[in-house]
């Protein structure tokens, strides 16, 4: 029989180690815990690793600009000053498809300029191959022919990220050189 009126002596008092080892659990429901946290732990290590890979893909752009070697330049003018219209040629060796918004020129002498307002931007996809239309201004007193054109070239990827690659092209054997050198003679 059970005296409601008595206090329990339990109550109140700290837990029993000894008591709390009569508690059992299947062991069953034991392993099944602890293969489910696994399983999470797993789950989420791979969606972070595709997550952080996609990320970086999506980070690289990498263009290889060079003079195409069936375009001539038009344009012209005498020394000091001379102005050429030409393209280049840009591929697309990164993973997402880029547009070309503009290409400008940091080589003494020489200036190469591309606004993507004028002809419009130009979208290679991964892979491609495109021209791009650019204006060559030449100072001839200041250009190095020997030197490459340093370029930078501006570029929106498919995920709207904006980035700007520098670039060296080599204008050596090219219709590029033929053009500028008949403007800027080399005794100049």
């Amino acid at each position: 029989m059970l005296d409601l009126d008595s206090p329990d002596p339990d109550v109140g008092a700290p837990l029993d180690p000894l008591r709390l080892r009569d508690v059992h659990l299947p062991l069953w429901v034991v392993a099944l815990v602890a293969i489910g946290c696994v399983v999470i732990a797993v789950a989420l290590t791979r969606a972070w690793d595709e997550n952080r890979s996609r990320r970086e893909q999506q980070a690289v752009v990498n263009l290889i600009v060079s003079v195409p070697q069936d375009v001539r330049m038009s344009g012209g003018g005498n020394e000091p000053i001379a102005g050429y219209n030409g393209r280049l040629q840009v591929v697309n060796a990164g993973p997402l498809p880029v547009t070309v918004e503009a290409v400008s020129s940091f080589s003494d002498g020489i200036r190469v300029n591309r606004n993507g307002g004028a002809g419009g931007a130009v979208t290679v996809p991964s892979g491609a191959v495109r021209q791009v239309d650019i204006g060559v201004g030449l100072v001839c007193r200041e250009w190095d022919r020997e030197q490459p054109i340093e370029l930078a070239v501006d570029v929106t990827t498919a995920d709207g990220n904006h980035h700007r690659q520098a670039s060296s092209v080599n204008i050596q054997g090219t219709p590029w050189l033929e053009a500028l050198v008949s403007a800027c003679p080399p005794d100049l």
